[in-house]
């Protein structure tokens, strides 16, 4: 599943959204959705390891900003994407793999954090914490 997602990725983010070099986190999102439900339509299944589809698919998205940020072609996540590898390279948070993901999801892909909770079968509360251990580093890379 990883690597088809990575595939799918790489694809919108060299092909449609490309094109128009001020991609929005709403496209991002809209694209991931759209992904998700193709798959979805065509195998009903995968209604039940959706919370596993969207972690994995912004983890793959984070790891394609954090290698190759030119790929993602969002001038208003530059800011953000360098904080986020500031945080991963100096080890100032704890990084696990489930906050990284609702964060991902969150400040990346810009998913209110009621719609995070629901797709984690979670508390917006809980997203709203596992956020808290983000928001302060973040605050500290605006410039």
């Amino acid at each position: 599943m990883e690597r088809w997602i990575h595939e799918q990725w790489v694809k919108l983010l060299h092909g449609p959204l490309a094109q128009g070099r001020s991609t929005s986190r709403i496209q991002l999102a809209q694209s991931l959705h759209t992904m998700f439900f193709g798959v979805a339509k065509d195998y009903p299944e995968v209604w039940g390891i959706r919370r596993d589809f969207y972690l994995k698919a912004a983890e793959v998205l984070w790891r394609l900003a954090a290698t190759q940020p030119e790929s993602v072609p969002t001038q208003t996540m530059a800011p953000l994407l360098k904080g986020l590898i500031t945080m991963q390279s100096s080890g100032s948070v704890a990084w696990d793999s489930w906050k990284k993901g609702i964060c991902c999801m969150v400040c990346l892909l810009g998913l209110a954090e009621v719609e995070v909770a629901e797709i984690m079968g979670i508390s917006e509360t809980s997203v709203q914490r596992s956020m808290d251990l983000w928001v302060p580093a973040l605050e500290g890379t605006k410039a």
